[in-house]
């Protein structure tokens, strides 16, 4: 019997996410089995996404592993004081910043 293959997806955009960005993930978790990988998704906890699409959500596999990690995102408290444009970047920005904690919460448990 073969060794079962685990691969983990750390991924902000993640459904109920809407738009071009969580198609990708999307489809890489839900044909993954077809190449003997088991996929487990490490995506942020009450994410704050511009776009939501509740229906990509049925296009997970039922018993997919799904863990979520708190994820401060700096754009909420700077909107809320500044320009959107600045905002919007710096949300961007962190992000990319946010996934370091998600790797390092995923590899203690």
């Amino acid at each position: 019997m073969p060794e079962k293959k685990y691969v983990l997806f750390v991924t902000y955009y993640f459904p109920p996410a809407g738009g071009p960005g969580v198609q990708r993930v999307l489809k890489f978790l839900k044909y993954l089995r077809d190449f003997g990988w088991t996929p487990i998704a490490l995506v942020p906890q009450d994410p704050e996404y511009q776009a939501r699409d509740e229906s990509l959500e049925q296009e997970l596999p039922s018993d997919l592993i799904i863990r979520r990690a708190p994820i401060f995102e700096l754009g909420r408290p700077v909107r809320e004081t500044t320009c959107m444009p600045f905002a919007r970047a710096a949300s961007a920005a962190f992000r990319t910043l946010a996934l370091v904690p998600l790797v390092l919460i995923a590899s203690s448990a």
